[in-house]
């Protein structure tokens, strides 16, 4: 059974936080820029880098490698600006897709595609609403600059889509799994202790998501290996259970046709009559 979970919610609130901060001094060099191309390429030069160390820090144990990859993805960034600066949200694509890339690093494929994906589709969106908000009032009516920044700090919490695919799992939950193959096999005592583990590992997974990020790996992977053990053991008692409950049926098959060769065999009518009765 697969199930959907955020994997650190702390840190989505810093990603968002730092996304808003990089679209609120984005917008305002924008809107005060005069849509210059030059100030469109070196905007997108210092984004794109800002964007994607704002979805995913540099690591401590890589930062110098990593940095020069923003670097370089800076660079790729202003050439993708000034090429395509004459269709108006293509910028803001190339903008998205590099800082999507950038911020994807390290990932596994499919999580690199959709940050990707996200930044490409949300930086772009971004823009036309921090473009929307500025000229809309009341932001209007305030100084441009101060309209700019507000415009695109709020502007941020779509441009932070990059982290909802960053964050979001999807994971294979072998304890639901495991009950769900015991389901109607399951009674008595062994069936109340099943439904007690369950109980509490419901209960023990959402506690989990205020431990932080490390410790909470290694507790979430003891709490489904014991739930675990305790539905292995239920199933090796419901097969123990069959097994018994198959050989006694088999062994009174067995006994039943003994009893009916005898009473065919035997001539004496009180023997027949003593086997008719151990036969009922």
């Amino acid at each position: 059974m697969l199930r959907l979970r955020f994997r650190d919610h702390r840190e989505f609130h810093f990603q968002v936080l730092r996304v808003m901060l990089v679209t609120a001094v984005a917008a305002t060099v924008a809107g005060l820029g005069g849509g210059s191309p030059t100030v469109i390429a070196l905007l997108a030069a210092a984004v794109v880098p800002a964007l994607g160390f704002s979805l995913a820090p540099p690591r401590a144990d890589r930062r110098a490698s990593e940095l020069l990859l923003g670097g370089l993805f800076a660079v790729v960034g202003a050439v993708a600006a000034l090429t395509l600066t004459p269709a108006p949200v293509a910028p803001a694509i190339g903008i998205g897709l590099a800082a999507g890339v950038l911020a994807g690093r390290g990932q596994d494929l499919w999580r690199r595609v959709a940050v990707s994906a996200a930044g490409g589709a949300s930086i772009p969106l971004a823009t036309v609403v921090a473009q929307n908000l500025a000229a809309a009032a009341p932001l209007a009516d305030l100084p441009p600059a101060v309209a700019h920044v507000i415009a695109g700090a709020l502007s941020g919490l779509t441009a932070a889509l990059g982290a909802l695919a960053l964050q979001a799992r999807v994971e294979r939950d072998a304890v639901l799994e495991a009950h769900g193959a015991l389901k109607g096999a399951l009674e008595g005592e062994v069936g109340g202790i099943v439904d007690q583990s369950l109980v509490a590992y419901a209960r023990i997974r959402p506690a989990l998501e205020t431990v932080p990020a490390a410790e909470r790996a290694q507790l979430g992977k003891a709490v489904s290996d014991l739930t675990l053990s305790i539905l292995n053991l239920a199933r090796r008692l419901v097969a123990i259970d069959r097994e018994a409950h198959a050989t006694s049926a088999e062994e009174l098959a067995r006994r039943l046709e003994s009893l009916d060769e005898k009473i065919d065999r035997t001539e004496d009518r009180i023997a027949r009559e003593q086997y008719g009765l151990a036969r009922t």
